[in-house]
């Protein structure tokens, strides 16, 4: 639909916003899959709550962008790492040295990221963590499932 102005709008255009679940003890040196099992809206339906995972409809360039709410980040892990893993290539989309970002644990560690991703048709993508920590003990980290969202959409 094209109104006067010559804006475009497509009810039906790939796009979805999703929630994780709340992740515990979530653990330290390895890779973990985010779990976005709850949908705010997907149209097209394109997100398997199921495996945590879009699949791209068609082949075009798709905005992903990921809010996560990290809780009791321990201040002694080498680093945090977050990943949007598409079929193509997987992205650090964000990576910091927690030494050298925390003075002491942290309570709420909020991670923003986005970008935009060459996908074809049948192509997947999907969000994962890393906390590095060379430490001994059980350093973990927490996922907060209120203010963690992955987001994507269709852009052409």
């Amino acid at each position: 639909k094209i109104d006067g102005d010559g804006q475009m709008t497509n009810a039906s255009q790939p796009s979805f916003r999703v929630l994780s679940a709340d992740m515990t003890n979530v653990l330290r040196n390895q890779y973990v899959n985010i779990e976005f099992n709850s949908e705010l809206f997907d149209i097209g339906s394109n997100f398997n709550t199921t495996n945590y995972t879009f699949t791209a409809p068609v082949t075009g360039k798709y905005f992903l962008g990921t809010q996560i709410l990290f809780q009791s980040v321990p201040s002694g892990a080498d680093y945090l790492g977050v990943r949007v893993e598409t079929s193509n290539h997987g992205y650090w989309s964000y990576l910091t040295t927690m030494t050298a970002t925390l003075d002491a644990d942290a309570t709420y560690f909020h991670v923003t990221t986005a970008g935009v991703y060459d996908m074809d048709a049948s192509d997947t993508a999907y969000v994962r963590m890393y906390l590095n920590d060379s430490a001994t003990g059980s350093n973990v980290v927490d996922i907060n499932s209120g203010a963690t969202l992955f987001t994507g959409y269709l852009l052409g």
